[in-house]
């Protein structure tokens, strides 16, 4: 049994190991070349060749292979088939610890790469198992579909001068197997495994690897894979620093127009606020004009109201006798010249009032509608001076933000 291990192992470990044997022809001219370049990779340069280390210390012989999906040293998905083996072995007694598994797996990955050289990895699986597992006093037999989603880490170990790589992975799989199986126990006095009745399918969550993987990449390692395009494609790092700046012009322009159109706004605002003082103004002035015209009127009949009594006087006073009569007559209509007189004296002296109220009223009002307008001219200023200056503070740090992107 343990010769047969051996030879399983030994068979398995040489073909990882002609992996690694470099080509025989080196063109020193390849050196450092996956650094600036955008198509490295050819189509036998997007093959990568994997063995866990990890299924190897528990003496299951293992392989898989990766392939990317695109030729493109930015390109980010890859595509695997992995599997492992270790077959059932003879014993001359049955062991107490089994292990007999067969599996075939394939996973769709996306990879993320760093700054410092190591890339990230998240994906899903699927796989078939055909399996025979005991650790302890029950054993498990049966076979099922795994699947689930698989994470880790690689790093790149060794670069060959052709360009080929040999990186190191950690990982994990996680999910859970739709499985048929039949549970079996060691029965040492007849020297045989009981085996109890068939449980139909079901489902199990499980681990399905821990993965310590060395690969070997006929191409670039992860130092010159799964990088950011905008790094080796000048091209594409153009069209996005045009398309970016193109936002920020469109941004800008945005904000000027829309900074336009408040001044405006407040503009015609202190507009309407002065035509409205100016129309109360006006109109305080017309009220004004409307009383003195209204106090003079009546000034005017007042005087000529005095007029028709003093013509009366003296009508009365020449058809009248002369004496005592005359005398008494006389007195009268200086009496009544005196107070016609004193009233036209006062009708003229309320109109003069009324037109100097009137004037005086007019001149406030004005005064007034001049000082507001002057008040909401200045407000208005102040305001758009106050948006100008923000929308220029906006537009310099949008210029230096981008500035440092393109840094």
């Amino acid at each position: 049994m343990t010769r047969k291990i051996f030879r399983k192992c030994l068979f398995t470990g040489l073909l990882f190991v002609m992996g690694l044997l470099q080509p025989v022809s080196v063109s020193a001219q390849n050196t450092g070349l996956y650094s600036n370049k955008l198509d490295t990779l050819s189509f036998g340069e997007r093959f990568a060749i994997k063995t866990n280390a990890f299924d190897w210390l528990i003496l299951t012989p293992n392989i898989g292979f990766e392939f990317d999906l695109a030729n493109r040293n930015w390109s980010k998905w890859t595509i695997g088939v992995y599997g492992r083996y270790n077959p059932n072995t003879r014993h001359p007694r049955v062991t107490y610890n089994v292990y007999d598994l067969k599996e075939l797996r394939a996973e769709l990955r996306k990879y993320w790469r760093t700054p410092k050289y190591v890339a990230y990895y998240v994906g899903l699986y699927g796989s078939y198992d055909d399996y025979q597992v005991k650790f302890s006093r029950n054993g498990y037999k049966g076979k099922g579909w795994m699947g689930g989603v698989s994470l880790g880490v690689a790093k790149r170990l060794y670069a060959y001068r052709n360009g080929s790589n040999v990186d190191f992975e950690l990982g994990l799989n996680l999910g859970a197997m739709y499985t048929k199986d039949q549970k079996f126990r060691r029965d040492t006095d007849a020297d045989q495994y009981i085996y109890e009745p068939e449980k139909d399918w079901h489902v199990i969550p499980m681990v399905n690897d821990l993965s310590m993987s060395f690969i070997y990449r006929f191409g670039p390692g992860i130092k010159d894979r799964y990088r950011k395009r905008e790094v080796v494609d000048d091209a594409y790092r153009r069209r996005v620093n045009e398309r970016q700046l193109a936002h920020e012009r469109a941004e800008r322009e945005r904000q000027i127009r829309h900074d336009s159109i408040q001044a405006a706004k407040a503009e015609a605002k202190v507009l309407k606020e002065q035509q409205k003082k100016e129309a109360e103004a006006t109109k305080a002035q017309l009220k004004a004009e409307k009383e003195a015209a209204k106090a003079q009127m009546k000034a005017e009949k007042e005087a000529q109201k005095a007029e028709a009594k003093r013509l009366k006087a003296n009508k009365d006073y020449i058809e009248r006798d002369e004496g005592r009569e005359s005398v008494k007559l006389t007195k009268e209509e200086k009496k009544a010249q005196k107070a016609a007189e004193k009233e036209a004296k006062k009708a003229a002296k309320e109109a003069q009032k009324g037109a100097n109220a009137s004037e005086k009223e007019r001149a406030k009002a004005q005064l007034k509608a001049n000082k507001e307008a002057a008040k909401a001219a200045k407000a208005a200023e102040k305001e758009a001076a106050k948006e100008a200056k923000a929308a220029e503070k906006e537009a310099a740090k949008e210029a230096k933000a981008a500035a440092k992107r393109n840094r």
